[in-house]
């Protein structure tokens, strides 16, 4: 074997007798040989990657790059691109060193190219830029470590995803990447677009970076990843190969060359210029790769002999390096690629809501990845650092960034993927979070107590949101570390379940006596929670925390003594009631929401909300057969149903917290709670089982409604970042003929969707804690979509329903919150409180209290200074460059138009317990210094052009390392830092 690896690393150097040079003046055709590996969908990540499970589908990545290598050494002409680095790194680290050299080989010599290069292909609806920024960083810097600079990718490829969000061009922009290439597109868009030869533009992803967040992009011809129809070569195609040989029967040379010629001029006729990209590829091919290389040598060969058209391997870095020297002037676009429909009746907006409890544990667990990121820096130390070490053998934060990655694949959070897959990620998550809770175990042991031998065995209560830990409802007394993943400080509300209804002591780390709320728990809280593990009654307090940093608590409670609970008052829902803090009002009538208050602004509004269901689809009407399912959301009628009216009202007065208890039906309830210093409205809401044995499928929302004058706007956020105006049946770019008046208007909501009312100078919030799908189909309303139980497949390729049975069989659960909150049009408290929801807290309980357990640093922040308002600490993590060094990313978190100051950061004397004592400024990927990065920057019709980041960012100055950051700018650096004494 060794021998004819030698061969053929030898036929690498041989000179290259038959090339195919670009012309410019005829049709060039790039043919660009590829595989789109979904990381799970059909199947899991692992059967993929094994070829297992064939049953359910015929794919195995393993042999795909087994087949492809020596295909590609045979032949240097020969091209192949490969994206998901979460398959790749599987199959690289079984090679042996003489493939893993001959892999090389062909990634240096352009050969074997490295395209998008994430750790998987995410998705853009239901994914945070946090999430899309680490799994982008996780499969970029795999290639750095093993390939070198020299293998970095320069083009984003996003050929599958179900639409495309402005936020992603700017990442892919601020990456570094020059091109960005895609296939879906809205059906009526893409006609608009082949017709007027604007399938290609240049894409504003940011209105704040402005044409520096610039990125060249394509929509791929006949919005498909494929080859073109006949021309398939994979061991699963039935398409007829070439048969050239004219001593035998059924020579086609003729009829195939006349096929391809008339489709490839075909495609040239809407492009602007004289090249075409053919991706002669699709989902898990090339097992066979000898197949596809022996017809597309043929084709090429045959193809070539007519003067129209130069056809060769390339890929997409060189079709778009071949556009850019066309020397053009590209139209810009400026909005983003949401909703996507296949055809009239067809709108992929299902999706943005499909598997409510896969996305809430994505979103939960990205805070709890900067938790242990940040832990695991503090806890090494060099006076703590040994036994740390000691403590964390085997674990570490890596174990969830893997799994972190997988899940932002866009057939993982967006819902898309067969049931057996979603419990395959919940499980590799579990396992990363379980990974990560006893790496931040052994952190907090070392913090606190320094080289001292006692440890404490902390537990983490996964189920506080349903009032259930079996680790502390049954104890005495005990203690708790909450640390808190924002640099800055902050307050939080936290309920605690107890059993008793004693008299609970709770004190903070000085030992001051702090105010709590015992309520009971409620009746749907229980029904959730079973009998294993439920407490009695919710201790309600608020946390005081740190910044980047934790706190502990001591909770006591004395048997003997009994503490007064704070009473369940069943309302008259006939009656008015309003419920009051020293911040909010909220007033209820005949058992509905009728008004919300912000005292601190004057602000009050009138404002309905209740929960209403549409009634999904089943495909069976006359003018189409397109049901609702995982990916499409299609209602009967564009008008949804009243669940119910509200059967009961109950209200609960604390001095913390004061909350009203709705129940709308056995299968919906929710709470309302204000907390005393606190600016915002929380709705908790509990959906589940939905109702399916009448044949029924149903898809959940929560409607708010106002006076507000809006005139048909409203705005999302972009995977949590830029907010997108929106405006009901209309597209910015192209004229709409509006086919589904209510799923047409659906758009992703991944951290808050707001009206606007400029005549009375007001804006309402409504911030989720998960991506969800959302809209305003009527002027001064907003809904968002909170659950969907459909029991027919739409078709699109999953084979299911999504019909999630729960844990009993007999239906799926969700229990998640909203956030109302009210202010003049220009405040931009928004931001702040998404931050707040994004970043939670992380509790680690301890046993009982003895006098051991106060001794050491129970009060500890990383930082010698909070980060002013504007800034955000995005990433701290260990970086694998070299010994004590890390990697930091601050965003500056507000638009132009919300705050426009530039702010200047100090580095050097950041964190309390080390310097940095000198930074080397990354792209945003992590992967390459800034210097390093230059794109291609190409005209435009407006006469603005994007920049390197390089001569965008003023370098760092001064000894304190300083630098500054503007709206919506993201910077990344790898600093080497020293401990303090």
């Amino acid at each position: 074997m060794n021998h004819i690896f030698f061969i053929l690393s030898i036929i690498l150097l041989l000179p290259q007798l038959f090339v195919w040079a670009y012309k410019d003046d005829t049709v060039n055709i790039h043919f660009v040989p590829h595989t789109h590996d979904d990381v799970g969908w059909l199947k899991t990540v692992d059967q993929y990657y094994y070829g297992a499970n064939e049953s359910i589908q015929v794919a195995g990545v393993q042999y795909i790059l087994d087949s492809v290598i020596p295909e590609l050494m045979l032949d240097s002409n020969r091209h192949f691109i490969y994206v998901e680095m979460a398959f790749f790194m599987r199959w690289w680290r079984r090679q042996d060193d003489t493939m893993r050299e001959n892999v090389k080989k062909l990634v240096r010599m352009g050969q074997l190219e490295f395209i998008n290069g994430g750790w998987c292909m995410n998705d853009e609806a239901g994914t945070h830029y946090n999430a899309i920024i680490d799994q982008m960083s996780l499969g970029l810097r795999f290639i750095r470590d093993e390939f070198g600079d020299h293998a970095r990718p320069t083009v984003a490829w996003h050929i599958d995803p179900f639409g495309h969000s402005s936020e992603q061009a700017s990442i892919h922009a601020m990456i570094g990447f020059s091109s960005f290439y895609f296939a879906r597109i809205d059906y009526q868009d893409y006609k608009t677009r082949e017709k007027a030869q604007e399938l290609q533009m240049v894409w504003q992803g940011s209105q704040t970076l402005g044409a520096n967040s610039n990125i060249f992009t394509g929509a791929l011809y006949h919005t498909s990843y494929g080859p073109p129809s006949t021309f398939c070569y994979d061991i699963r195609c039935k398409d007829p190969p070439i048969q050239d040989d004219p001593d035998l029967f059924d020579n086609n040379v003729e009829e195939r060359v006349k096929t391809f010629l008339n489709y490839t001029l075909e495609q040239a006729k809407h492009h602007r210029t004289n090249d075409i990209m053919l991706t002669m590829g699709s989902d898990f091919q090339y097992m066979s790769a000898k197949s596809w290389y022996t017809n597309m040598d043929k084709l090429m060969k045959y193809v070539n002999k007519d003067s129209r058209v130069n056809a060769f391997y390339s890929t997409p870095s060189k079709f778009t390096k071949a556009l850019y020297d066309a020397n053009l002037k590209w139209k810009v676009k400026t909005d983003d690629f949401f909703p996507y429909a296949d055809c009239p009746s067809c709108f992929w907006t299902g999706y943005f809501t499909s598997r409510p409890a896969l996305k809430g544990y994505v979103r939960e667990l990205n805070s709890f990845l900067q938790s242990c990121r940040h832990l695991e820096i503090f806890a090494t130390r060099p006076v703590k650092s040994e036994k740390f070490r000691e403590s964390v053998v085997g674990q570490g934060s890596h174990v969830l960034e893997e799994a972190m990655g997988v899940a932002q694949h866009h057939d993982a959070v967006s819902g898309t993927e067969k049931q057996h897959v979603a419990n395959d990620y919940a499980l590799r998550l579990h396992i990363g979070q379980n990974s990560c809770q006893n790496l931040i175990k052994g952190a907090l042991n070392t913090l606190i107590n320094g080289p001292s031998t006692i440890v404490f065995d902390f537990k983490f209560c996964e189920y506080l949101n349903i009032s259930s830990c079996v680790h502390i409802q049954d104890s005495a007394s005990y203690w708790f570390i909450v640390y808190n993943p924002m640099a800055r400080s902050r307050k939080v509300p936290l309920r605690l379940p107890v059993k008793e209804n004693s008299s609970y002591t709770l004190t903070d780390v000085k030992g001051n006596t702090l105010d709590i709320d015992l309520f009971p728990v409620s009746s749907i809280t229980k029904s959730i929670a079973g009998t294993s593990g439920t407490g009695k009654y919710e201790l309600n307090f608020i946390a005081d925390l740190p910044a980047l940093g934790y706190t502990r608590y001591e909770l006591k409670y004395n048997k003997n003594k009994s503490r007064k609970i704070s009473k369940i008052h069943k309302l008259n829902s006939a009656k008015s009631f309003t419920m009051k803090n020293n911040k909010m009002a909220v007033t209820f009538s005949d058992g509905k929401l009728t008004a919300v208050s912000d005292l601190t602004n004057g602000i009050s509004l009138e404002m309905n909300q209740g929960y209403f269901e549409y009634n999904s689809s089943v495909g069976n009407e006359k003018h189409s057969h397109q049901a609702s399912g995982a990916y499409i959301f299609r209602p009967n009628s564009s008008t949804p149903i009243l669940i119910s009216s509200t059967q009961t009202i109950q209200n609960i007065n604390g001095k913390i917290v004061k909350e009203v208890r709705q129940t709308f039906s056995n299968w919906v309830s929710q709470v309302v709670r204000i907390f005393e210093g606190k600016d915002y409205v929380e709705f908790e809401y509990t959906i589940g089982p939905i109702p399916f044995k009448d044949g029924q499928g149903r898809e959940i929302i929560s409607r708010f409604c106002t006076p507000l004058q809006t005139h048909g706007v409203w705005y999302t956020d972009a995977n949590g970042r830029s907010m997108q105006k929106r405006v009901r049946n209309f597209r910015p770019t192209w004229p709409l003929n509006q086919t589904e008046p209510a799923a047409g208007n659906y758009y992703p909501v991944n951290s808050r969707i707001a009206l606007v009312d400029e005549s009375k100078g007001i804006q309402f919030v409504l911030l989720n804690d998960r991506s969800q799908g959302g809209t305003s189909l009527k002027d001064g309303c907003i809904e968002l979509m909170v659950h969907r139980r459909t029991l027919v497949d739409d078709k699109r390729g999953v084979g299911e329903p999504i019909n999630e049975t729960g844990q009993f069989g007999d239906g799926l659960i969700i229990r998640g919150k909203h956030y109302v909150i009210l202010k003049h049009v220009k405040d931009i408290r928004h931001r702040s409180l998404g931050e707040e929801i994004m970043m939670s807290p992380t509790t680690a309980f301890s046993g009982s209290i003895e006098k051991s357990s106060r001794l050491g640093m129970f009060n500890f922040t990383g930082l010698a200074m909070e980060l002013p308002y504007q800034i955000h600490l995005l990433t701290l993590s260990h970086d694998n460059a070299s010994a004590n060094t890390i990697l930091l990313r601050f965003e500056h978190m507000f638009e132009e138009t919300e705050n426009n100051s530039t702010v200047t950061l100090s580095l050097a004397n950041l964190f309390k317990y080390f310097t940095i004592t000198s930074v080397v400024e990354l792209g945003l990927g992590a992967n390459a210094k800034l210097s390093d990065i230059s794109r291609l920057h190409f005209a435009t019709n407006n006469g603005v052009e994007s920049k390197d980041w390089s001569q965008v960012y003023d370098p760092p100055f001064g000894d304190d390392l300083s630098i500054k950051l503007g709206p919506m700018q993201i910077r990344t650096f790898s600093a080497v830092y020293e401990w303090k004494d």
